[in-house]
């Protein structure tokens, strides 16, 4: 799904969430043509390639966002390098696993990084110990 413009709201890089239209909102998880709350989200700058995750969530009164419009926070629009006074040429799409998994291992704050990088290492030694514990 593309967009065409953008509108601001309060967040942060941690817990970032991206506010659509609620026509584009299924809370019931039964239509795939619409996203899903807290779902997360995969935004593309289509000029710049530059992308974020961000989780789904409907508008609470928010002025302004139409169908065409969605609702991030400053430092999320910062990471795709866009301006809210511009128009914009946003790509919007459900994040894969492997996406996500991507997103937390390089994410911009090192909390959640670290906390990834640990998981990882976890798993990794949990394999390590599968395969010693069968030879």
């Amino acid at each position: 799904m593309i967009f065409s413009s953008i509108t601001e709201i309060e967040g942060n890089v941690s817990r970032s969430i991206v506010r659509f239209n609620n026509c584009l909102i299924d809370k019931k998880k039964i239509d795939k043509h619409k996203f899903f709350r807290r779902e997360p989200i995969k935004i593309i700058n289509v000029v710049t390639k530059e992308w974020v995750i961000a989780y789904a969530a409907g508008s609470s009164g928010i002025k302004g966002l139409t169908k065409s419009t969605i609702a991030i926070d400053y430092d999320t629009a910062d990471l795709l390098g866009i301006n809210f006074k511009e128009e914009v040429n946003i790509q919007v799409k459900r994040a894969s696993y492997y996406d996500c998994l991507k997103w937390f291992t390089f994410h911009p704050d090192k909390n959640q990084q670290i906390a990834t990088h640990f998981g990882l290492v976890g798993v990794a030694f949990g394999f390590l110990g599968l395969i010693i514990s069968l030879v």
